[in-house]
């Protein structure tokens, strides 16, 4: 098994710290569970036990967010346009749920009227969209959240 490693010995004394737990408890608790006087002598697998049972629950690595590849898209313009990303669809979808409208169709109104938009087609129309919501919540426009 692989050692320990330098940041989990760091946690570990980490989470004895917060938790108030007193050296000789921590000692006890590391040779009735583990066999061994010091972290330093406990293999990785342990060492994350050690932890789950210091913290009371096991924290999952962050992983990574794929990248989506870029879809290029060519208009009837010949000009070449990148679709917009998920990120974006759901930030625009959210700011949209902030935005206090007067009217039930008040979005589609609002990307017409003020950027010249029926829909987001590609990233730059994302872009304006997002910045726009963004300016509507700065400038007051944003519900009122009650409780």
């Amino acid at each position: 098994m692989a050692d320990i490693t330098k940041g989990q010995i760091r946690a570990i004394h980490v989470a004895l710290h917060r938790h108030g737990i007193e050296d000789e408890t921590y000692r006890e608790l590391l040779r009735n569970e583990y066999g061994v006087d010091t972290c330093k002598d406990l293999d990785r697998r342990q060492a994350t036990r050690l932890l789950v049972h210091l913290n009371g629950k096991h924290k999952p690595r962050k992983r990574r967010p794929i990248k989506t590849p870029a879809t290029p898209v060519h208009r009837s313009d010949g000009r070449v346009v990148y679709l917009p990303t998920p990120k974006q669809f759901q930030l625009i979808h959210d700011l949209q749920q902030e935005v206090a409208w007067d009217h039930a169709d008040g979005y589609a109104r609002w990307l017409k009227t003020c950027l010249g938009l029926d829909k987001v087609v590609d990233r730059d129309d994302a872009r304006k969209v997002i910045q726009g919501l963004k300016g509507l919540k700065r400038g007051g426009h944003a519900r009122r959240r009650h409780g």
